[in-house]
């Protein structure tokens, strides 16, 4: 019997770290799922992208940097893929053990089992069980035997109920086996099918740089007609900022002139920002380090910050001061902190941009087609600044620029971290 005991002890905590097993076993398959989620997503929308800019028929920079950026994304789920079918790899190798284990252990008790009722019944075979109990010489004696027969009954029963019960879950472990191949086979395919997608993204993406590099006059006039416009661009924003940093540094002189304030001082949203409100701002703006939302709902970075080898002419090295964010055409512009519109103006080659101060810094949106502010007005954090510009080339592209006082500042760094970045 202390065998039998024994067995089952180890049966049941064998079980109990399966279920356990089985149990974390699901948070890895739900991070992955999440994870698969929002790469499908990310493909969907620059896919809507990519149509966009395909639906001109000249090849341009725009479609090859949402080809890039669907190609990165891409590579990242065939990864995700694989990881994940590596730990269902993980996962069936240990349940398949466990599960041999538990079936061995359960033959062995189900064996112990059928020996106690042999030597329980062969013990029990000649005698009648109510003699055996009112044969007793003692009225303590029959109350034992009473008890034993009970007991012996009772042991009958729950260890029956026991195998039973441990053979349900075994039933469970093994359809649940059986789900987890069905899952690594469901994989499998999608990852062969997102393989096959890459491949062909790769060809499609030597073709468009093929023909763009047939464009070489085109490529070099428009790479031109942008450096001026970046120059343009920054000289304006330093002279803004040169502006404020002289009236800063100014002494304070009381104002005694009798003229009266401008209109757009006593209209809300447009009270003037105190030097302590300012000071506050900028405080905010610092802590806020990694976590500002997006000036766009959806897109991607097409063009990082900073100098890199242009995507094209390998011997040609560009400079980008912010960010440039491909998006979809007609999409809103969000400010991405609260603060005031300093400027707005128009630059060739960048359209209509606006430019907010917080405090020290100062955030700048540029190929905007419409605006929806105005020069004083107060703005909070994702409150629509206009709409995007579309090229004739079809592509969306905001171009978002972060300063603090005259230092450029890598706009990636301070955006909050999109999903499986």
């Amino acid at each position: 019997m202390s065998t039998n005991k024994t067995h089952y002890s180890w049966l049941l905590v064998g079980l109990a770290l399966l279920f356990q097993f089985t149990s974390h076993a699901n948070t890895p398959k739900l991070k992955f799922e999440q994870d698969r989620k929002v790469l499908l997503q990310k493909i969907k929308t620059i896919n809507q992208i990519l149509a966009q800019t395909e639906s001109k028929r000249k090849t341009n920079t725009g479609q090859l940097a949402a080809l890039n950026k669907k190609i990165e994304t891409n590579n990242l789920l065939i990864k995700s893929l694989t990881q994940e079918l590596k730990v269902i790899n993980q996962q069936l190798t240990q349940q398949t053990q466990r599960l041999t284990t538990l079936q061995t252990e359960l033959a062995q008790l189900k064996k112990e089992y059928a020996r106690i009722l042999f030597l329980g019944a062969k013990s029990m075979r000649d005698i009648n069980v109510l003699v055996f109990i009112f044969s007793a010489d003692s009225f303590q004696t029959l109350l034992q035997r009473l008890r034993a027969t009970k007991q012996y009954a009772k042991i009958r029963k729950t260890h029956f109920a026991e195998i039973r019960k441990v053979e349900l879950q075994l039933r469970s472990q093994r359809i649940e086996l059986e789900k987890q191949v069905r899952r690594k086979k469901l994989l499998l395919q999608e990852r062969q099918k997102e393989q096959q997608d890459f491949n062909l993204l790769k060809r499609k993406q030597n073709e468009v740089i093929l023909d763009l590099e047939k464009q070489h006059g085109n490529l070099v006039k428009e790479l031109n007609q942008q450096n001026a416009a970046i120059k343009h661009l920054d000289k304006l924003i330093s002279d803004i900022v040169k502006k404020e940093i002289i009236e800063q540094a100014a002494p304070i002189t009381e104002n005694k002139s009798t003229s009266k304030a401008p209109i757009t001082a006593t209209r809300p949203n447009f009270k003037p920002i105190t030097a302590a409100r300012a000071k506050e701002l900028a405080l905010q703006f610092t802590q806020n380090r990694g976590k500002l939302p997006w000036p766009v709902k959806n897109g991607f970075i097409s063009n990082k910050f900073g100098i890199r080898m242009h995507p094209v002419f390998h011997n040609v090295q560009i400079e980008n001061l912010g960010i440039d964010i491909q998006t979809q055409e007609k999409s809103t512009v969000y400010s991405i902190f609260a603060g005031v519109v300093k400027t707005i103006s128009f630059v060739p080659g960048m359209n209509q941009i606006v430019i907010i101060q917080h405090g020290d810094y100062h955030t700048v949106y540029a190929k905007l087609s419409t605006i929806h502010v105005k020069v004083g007005q107060q703005v909070q954090i994702q409150e629509p600044l206009g709409v995007i510009y579309t090229d004739k080339n079809g592509v969306s592209e905001l171009q978002l620029q972060i300063w603090k006082g005259m230092q450029k500042l890598n706009p990636a760094i301070w955006l909050a971290k999109q999903p499986t970045q």
